[in-house]
């Protein structure tokens, strides 16, 4: 929880929080008593907390979008209709 940025450490606060629920709920019932569920629960949220840290991904352009070279649009019908020629 040290490590994580100042921006990010509600969110990583919730995420430990949430896990150490579960790890008091199956301490009590007495779950597991060689600990390895407590060992994974710290492998997800170190995982979960690296994922969180990384950028998210870069945008890409509209599927489907043209761009047009042309600088008259003269292949255009509304263009022809809106200068008063067919």
């Amino acid at each position: 929880m040290q490590n994580v940025p100042p921006a990010l450490r509600a969110q990583a606060a919730r995420i430990i929080g949430g896990k150490t629920a579960l790890l008091a709920r199956v301490d009590a019932a007495a779950g597991d008593p060689t600990g390895a569920t407590g060992a994974q629960m710290r492998e997800a949220i170190a995982a979960k907390l690296d994922k969180l840290q990384e950028p998210p991904p870069a945008k890409q352009g509209k599927v489907g979008a043209r761009s047009c070279a042309c600088s008259d649009h003269s292949w255009w019908p509304v263009a022809s209709i809106s200068r008063g020629t067919t």
